[in-house]
This record gives structure tokens, sequence and C-alpha cells, in this order.
């Protein structure tokens, strides 16, 4: 029920910077994400409300998914155009989608669920008012990446909300930030030392020396160091790493003149699509308006020019100067291969990441499963990540059990039930816990997912389970998983078919409400529900943990068990020993079907 009574005025705070709040008046928390749990002791004081979303419902969720689908599809269309007018270019739409997809995708849902935020406050909690942060203050990011950081920041959540408030004709009082810092670039990583170094630099040095060959060039492709040499001697040469990564576009004056016409909506329908219209323009990323001739240059001089095939797992999204080489490549007749890089590919109903990447690779290799009416021809394969570890089995000479958890987003970042799931994932950690034996417990170790900045987790852990231990996140996920008896994990991702595929004795819980699972999955996953690996519910994982604990051996190893194990990891983890062998014959008939595909 809409509240109107103008005596009872609220003041809404759309993120956690408290120097925006006017802890005077009544409050509307926008979302979880204004609560710190560092400051529970102030804010729990405040006379407050939740202000509560409507994309909570599941069918709401639905339909936007669908309704941004949408949008991204038209809106590539209209910026292809726009952008080869920018840059003087006449390339494909598939190129710009290549190029721009990662963003796009990922900004059309930052905005559109801000703005459904800011629609539920204005159609349910009127009256109310807020400060913006000041437009001097306002940023552009510099690329992908930076923007997902961004997206994750108080600040620049801060800024949007502002934006949109703007756009939508509500003008409320500005302010300065005074103890803020927006963190508007995060470096794209280096390369590690080691004793495969020498060879990367070797290798490197003879890549662009022979650079128009038309070899495979493997980016970002999760073979071990030990696999890619034995593929390059292998092949004679055929197949090249490519190591180098382009240092990071350093922040530039925006050009407002090559902005000002950058829409993507040409007939606007809605309210958020003009919305999206004046925001979009000053948003795009610098290193494809101001920064995308330094990468073009970039490309030229240090990646090779007619590559016959490019295979990646993963630089699709954060690589620009990988993006823009393998796009460009594309439209002179390259073939993009990809492989699977996330656990739950090929069981969720709504992939985002295997769906795109699937859009715009011509040959797509999974770790078991397939996929019809696609853009690509997918193959079930052997996976570069898993093959090459070693099977660790169940040992009841080690102690402890490896619970690890995962990031839920602060803010959205792609369309769901973002404060249900948030909420139904702490609560049911704690839940777990607590039905935990006594004599269990301490030996509890605890590998929190390193994006946990702000330490929110580990205090979330420290007020339930003080006893338990934390994981140095510095050891590498399988060293620690080889140290301990059982793992134990809350979330459908890459950890727990990791475990599953090196034959780790583990427990798995989700909420199905949450993870929902395709209908091709859902056998697989009922499999490992069957022979007590998987749960549904917090109660039942932590009495399985506390049946099994104390003989792994005898659980694990049961046949039906293993025979479940092996089923689920065929489709889901599959693997084999010495990779290389099998992905050498594959990338031969590659070079050989190429010009067909």
């Amino acid at each position: 029920m809409k509240e109107s009574n103008k005596h009872n005025k609220k003041y809404l705070a759309t993120t956690a910077i408290e120097d925006f709040w006017n802890v005077k008046m009544p409050i509307l928390f926008l979302g979880e994400w204004c609560k710190n749990s560092n400051r529970k002791s102030f804010w729990e004081q405040l006379n407050y409300t939740d202000v509560k979303s409507s994309l909570d419902k599941k069918e709401q969720v639905d339909e936007a998914r669908l309704y941004t689908q949408d949008l991204f599809n038209n809106a590539i269309k209209t910026l292809t155009e726009k952008f080869n007018c920018l840059h003087k270019e006449n390339y494909s739409k598939r190129y710009w989608e290549i190029v721009l997809g990662p963003w796009l995708k990922w900004y059309i849902n930052t905005v559109y669920t801000r703005y459904v935020n800011l629609k539920d406050v204005i159609n349910n909690y009127e009256p109310f008012t807020t400060t913006l942060l000041s437009k001097e203050e306002h940023i552009t990011p510099i690329d992908t990446r930076s923007f997902r950081n961004l997206s994750q920041t108080d600040t620049y959540n801060l800024q949007i909300y502002s934006r949109i408030f703007e756009t939508l004709g509500m003008n409320y009082p500005t302010k300065s930030l005074e103890n803020e810092n927006i963190n508007i670039y995060k470096e794209n990583g280096h390369i590690r030392s080691g004793p495969f170094r020498f060879i990367k630099e070797a290798v490197r040095e003879l890549v662009y020396k022979r650079q128009n060959n038309g070899s495979i060039f493997l980016v970002d492709s999760y073979f071990t160091n030990s696999d890619i040499l034995k593929l390059f001697i292998i092949t004679t040469g055929k197949v090249y790493p490519l190591f180098k990564i382009m240092p990071p576009i350093s922040p530039v004056k925006l050009c407002q003149e090559k902005r000002v016409h950058l829409i993507a909506i040409e007939h606007e329908h809605s309210e958020f699509e003009m919305v999206f219209n004046r925001l979009l323009p000053f948003d795009v990323p610098i290193c494809y308006i101001e920064g995308y001739k330094i990468i073009k240059q970039y490309i030229k001089s240090n990646n090779p020019r007619k590559p016959r095939v490019i295979f990646s797992s993963n630089s699709w999204y954060f690589r620009e100067n990988i993006k823009i080489w393998a796009a460009n490549s594309k439209e002179s007749g390259t073939v993009l291969v990809g492989t699977q890089h996330g656990g739950n590919y090929g069981s969720v109903v709504y992939p985002h990441e295997a769906n795109f990447e699937t859009d715009i690779t011509d040959r797509y290799y999974t770790w078991g499963w397939e996929k019809k009416n696609c853009n690509t021809h997918v193959i079930p394969f052997y996976s570069t990540k898993l093959s090459s570890r070693r099977k660790l089995g169940a040992h009841n000479s080690k102690q402890g059990v490896l619970f690890v958890t995962t990031k839920i987003f602060r803010y959205p970042l792609y369309i769901y039930r973002h404060s249900y799931s948030q909420k139904i994932y702490y609560s049911w950690q704690e839940i777990f816990m607590s039905k935990i034996a006594l004599t269990i417990r301490p030996f509890f170790r605890i590998r929190l997912h390193k994006d946990d900045s702000l330490k929110e987790i580990r205090l979330r852990w420290a007020s339930f389970a003080p006893e338990v231990q934390f994981v140095n996140r510095d050891n590498p996920f399988f060293s620690s998983l080889g140290k301990n008896r059982l793992f134990v994990s809350d979330h459908l991702s890459t950890t727990f078919v990791e475990a599953l595929s090196a034959n780790k004795p583990s427990i798995l819980f989700w909420n199905p409400e949450t993870s929902d699972l395709n209908e091709e999955a859902i056998p697989y996953y009922e499999m490992l529900e069957n022979v007590g690996i998987l749960h549904k519910t917090p109660e039942e994982a932590a009495e399985k943990v506390n049946a099994v604990y104390p003989d792994v051996e005898g659980w694990w190893n049961r046949p039906e068990l293993q025979l479940a194990v092996n089923t689920f990891c065929n489709r889901y983890a599959r693997t084999i020993p010495k990779v290389h062998k099998f992905w050498v014959k594959e990338f031969n008939n590659l070079l050989n079907e190429s010009s067909n595909l």
C-alpha cells in the first residue's frame, strides 16, 4: 500500500554512504546493500523501513529477463551503426557484439535493476526525499573490468541512482563526496613468474616473428603450462599460446562531441528506454571511444595478424585488446573457438556467460553437456581446466571440513531475485552451522570469496560460528581441498564440480528456488541427491556431515555413490589423463576443417 502521509515524510538511503543519509528523519533503505555489517550497531538503532523489491517475485524476474534480452538485441543493432560511424569502420553486428557485448549486457541489467529499485520507492513510499551525488564527481569507467568493479561500489551506484532521478526530472539536493575514494580501475593482471617463465618469453617472441603463419592461438585457455608446452611441441608450432597482457589504458578526458549522439534505442517505447538512452552516452567505457584507436594500434604491433583459429575460455570478457583482435580477425575469416570455464554451465536455466559465449563463437567445447538450437557447434569434450588434476579420494586419516562460500553481489549485476537470494543464502549458512555437532565445528575451515573486500562475510561468520578457521586465499583451492577430509559447498558454481571431478568426498546444499536447473540437468542432480551428496535444506546437509565425517571412506566408496559421481562428472566435469593428446587431434581437425566452419 502506498504511503502518502505528508506528515510522515521519509528519507531514502540509496547506498551505504552515511554522509548521504539524514538520520533525523525516518529512513527508507533501498536495499540490503545499505546496511554494512560493521555498522550494524549504528543503523539498527535508526527508525528505518526496508523497501520491498518487485524483483523478488519470480514472475517479474522472468519478464525482466526477457525484456532486457530483447533490449540488448535491439541496442546492439543500433550501436553497430553508431560505432561504425563514430570510428569510420564498416564492421558487422557480430564484431560489435564481441567487443561491446559483455559490458552492454551487464550495463543494461545494472541500469534496469536500479531503475526498478527507484520506481518501487516512487510508486509505494511517497512522500520522500534524498540526496544526489554532485555531477562534478560523476565518472566514466575505463573498460569492462572497471565497470564491473565499479558496479559493486557505493559511490558508483550513488551516481547511477542520482542520474536516474535527474533523468526522471526529480531534482533533489546534491552533495559532494567527503571521505569516499572511488576506484575507477583495477589491474587486468600480470604474468606470474615461475619455472615456465623463460619458455613463455621464448615462445612469445617466436609468435611475433611468425605471426602470419595461420596457426591456432590459445588465450586464457586453462591448459596447464606443461600441457601448453606439449601442444606446442607435438603440433610443431601449429598451436601457440599468447601470454602478453596489454598495459591498462590511462584515464583521459571524455570527448563529449563523440558521445552525444550515442543512443542505443531508436524508437523509445517506455520510460526506462528513455532513461537508458540518456544515461548510456556518458557511461560507455573509455576504451570503446577515446581509447579505441590506442587499442587498435597496440593490436597492430603486438597481436598475430592472420590467426587461423583463436581459442579461449574467458578472455571474451575483460581482455579488451583480445576482444577487438578476435572480432577483427573474425571479419577476415578466423574461426573463434570457446571452451567452458564455469561449473554451472549446462545446468542452470539462465546461464548468462554460457549463452554469450555460444552466441559469439563458431565452435564451443563443453565439459560433457550438449546444447542444441544455438549459434555455434557445441561439442562435449574434455575439460582443459580439470583434466590435469589428480584424483584425491576419501581418507579418514585427514582432518578438517573445507567449506567454500561464494560471492553474493552487494548490488545486482544480473536480473534475479537479488534480495531474496541474499537473505536465503546467508540465513542458510547460519542454520547449517547451528546443526553441526559441537565436536565437528572446530574442524571447519571457511574459504571466503576473494571479493569479500569489506569483510562482510567474515563478520557474519564470526557472529554465529566464532570457532571456525578461515583459509588463506593465497593457497590454491585444490591444495586446500586435498588437505581436508570433507568438502562442503552451499552454491551451484565451479568449486563443487572441481571437487567431484577429483573424487573428493562432498556435501552440497543450496535453495532450489535460487538455482533453477534446466530439464536436461535435473536427472543428474537427482542422482547426487539420491546418494546423499546434494541436499535441499541446510538441516539435511548438516545431519549428513555429522553422520559421514567420522568415516568418509565407508560412505564415499560405496559403489552406488561412485556410480552417481562418475555419471554426473561424465556429463558436467569430463576429464581424462594426458588430455593434451586428445586436444592435439582436435586441433588438427580444427585446422583441416576451419575453412568450412
